[in-house]
C-alpha cells in the first residue's frame, strides 16, 4: 500500500461532525477495489462475483451495528439521499422537528409537511409531537437520533411508540450516532434509519437506509433494478467496502474513546467558560460527548474560526458544514431560542477517533488568542 500523507501532523482537526479522515484500515480495505478487484457487481464473471461478495460482507457489517437483518440494508450515496428517500417515498404529509438536518427539513417542507418545536436544550417537545400526530394524513415522522450542531440526543424510543399507536411510519436520521450510540432498532421502533460512512472515518459518498420488512418506499432512482429494485445504479464497490470496514471498527473505537471525549469536552466547557464566558449548548443530560457547541459572547464566530484556521491550522465549524457559507442564523440555535448575536457567536468543536488531549490543549490556547483579538477588533 502506498504511504499516506498524515494531515494530523500538520493540522488540529476538530470538525469531525462535518466529516472524518478515512481510517488507515478503511483505506487499506478499499485499495484492491480501486485496482485489481475493479469488477462491476452486476457482471457474471469472477471479478463481478468478487465485487458482489465484498458488497454483501459490507452489508453484514452495517447490519450488525444496527442489529438488523442484512437484507434490510440498502446502500445510497449518503445520509442525505437516504433521508430524502425515507420522506419522499410515501404519499401523505411528513412531520419532523425544527432542528433536523437540512436534508430532512427541506424534504418535509417540499412535501407540504410541518415541524414540531424543541426546548432550549434542543430536545423535542413530546407534547407538541403528540398533538401533531393527531393530524390526519401524517405519512411519516422523521426525527434525528442526535443533533449534528449541538449533539442533543432525542427521545426516539418515545416517538417510536407514539408513531406505532397512530400507525404512522417512523424514520430516524442516525448519521451522527451510527457506530457511536448503541442502536437497537427493535427497541427504537423505527421503520427506517439513515446512516453514513464519512461520519465514522469511512469514505464520503456512501450511506445506507435501513428499511423494515413490509415497508417499501417508492424508488427515487430508476434504472437497472439493483438492490431488489429499490435503488438502481452501479454499486460503488470501493466505497461500500470502506463503509463496511468503518462500521466494523466504529463501535470498538468509540467505546475506547467515549470517556476521553467526555473528559475533553468537560475541560473545554470549564476552561473556556472561565476564560471567555463561553456557554455550551445542548442537553447536558443527553448529548453526544464528541460534539461541543460553544456560544462565546461579544464575538463573531466566523472571524474566530478563520483566525484559528489561517494562523493556527485548527479546523472548527461555525455550525453545520453543509451551511457554513450561509449568512443566515443557524435554524437549530434559532429553534432553541438563541438570539442572532448568540447564534453568530457559536463555534462547534467535534472530536474523532484520532483527537488527543494535546489537540484540545492547543485549541483552548489558540481560541483564547483568537477571541481576544476578535473582540479588540470589534471595539476599534
Amino acid at each position: 500500500m502506498r504511504p499516506r500523507f498524515d494531515v494530523r501532523k500538520e493540522v488540529v482537526y476538530l470538525d469531525n461532525a462535518a466529516t472524518t479522515m478515512v481510517d488507515d484500515e478503511v483505506a487499506e480495505a478499499m485499495q484492491p477495489f480501486w485496482e485489481e478487484e475493479f469488477g462491476n457487481s452486476g457482471s457474471a464473471h469472477h471479478l463481478g462475483r468478487n465485487a458482489r461478495e465484498a458488497i454483501e460482507e459490507a452489508r453484514e457489517h452495517v447490519a450488525v451495528v444496527l442489529q438488523v437483518d442484512p437484507s434490510t440494508i440498502y446502500f445510497t450515496s449518503g445520509a442525505t439521499e437516504a433521508n430524502n428517500w425515507a420522506i419522499k417515498g410515501f404519499d401523505g404529509t411528513p412531520l419532523c422537528s425544527d432542528v433536523e438536518h437540512s436534508s430532512v427539513l427541506a424534504s418535509v417542507l417540499r412535501c407540504g409537511g410541518s415541524t414540531v418545536p424543541v426546548d432550549g436544550n434542543g430536545t423535542l417537545d413530546l407534547t407538541a409531537m403528540q398533538g401533531a400526530l393527531s393530524t390526519p394524513d401524517v405519512s411519516v415522522v422523521s426525527v434525528q437520533h442526535a443533533n449534528n450542531e449541538v449533539g442533543t440526543v432525542q427521545p426516539v424510543k418515545v416517538v417510536g411508540e407514539m408513531c406505532q399507536l397512530r400507525d404512522v411510519l417512523f424514520h430516524v436520521d442516525a448519521a451522527q450516532t451510527f457506530g457511536k450510540v448503541e442502536t437497537n432498532i427493535g427497541e427504537m421502533g423505527a421503520d427506517m434509519v439513515s446512516v453514513s460512512a464519512h461520519k465514522i472515518h469511512g469514505p464520503v459518498g456512501v450511506g445506507a437506509l435501513y428499511v423494515a420488512d413490509g415497508v417499501r418506499p417508492r424508488s427515487l432512482v430508476d434504472g437497472g433494478g439493483q438492490q431488489d429494485g429499490m435503488r438502481s445504479g452501479t454499486m460503488p464497490v470501493p466505497l461500500i467496502v470502506g463503509f463496511g470496514r468503518a462500521a466494523l471498527l466504529a463501535w470498538s473505537r468509540w467505546r475506547s474513546k467515549k470517556k476521553a471525549y467526555e473528559t475533553m469536552a468537560a475541560r473545554m466547557e470549564k476552561e473556556l467558560g472561565v476564560m471567555m464566558g463561553a456557554v455550551r449548548n445542548g442537553d447536558p443530560s443527553s448529548r453526544l460527548p464528541n460534539i461541543v457547541s460553544l456560544t462565546v459572547p461579544d464575538v463573531e464566530a466566523s472571524m474566530v474560526a478563520a483566525m484559528l484556521d489561517q494562523r493556527h491550522n485548527i479546523c472548527v465549524s461555525c455550525g453545520a458544514a453543509c451551511k457554513s457559507f450561509s449568512s443566515e442564523v443557524s435554524h437549530v440555535l434559532k429553534a432553541m431560542g438563541r438570539t442572532s448575536d448568540q447564534a453568530f457567536g457559536t463555534i462547534r468543536v467535534s472530536m474523532g477517533w484520532d483527537t488527543t488531549e494535546h489537540d484540545v490543549e492547543v485549541f483552548i490556547g489558540a481560541l483564547g488568542c483568537a477571541v481576544k483579538e476578535a473582540r479588540e477588533r470589534s471595539f476599534d
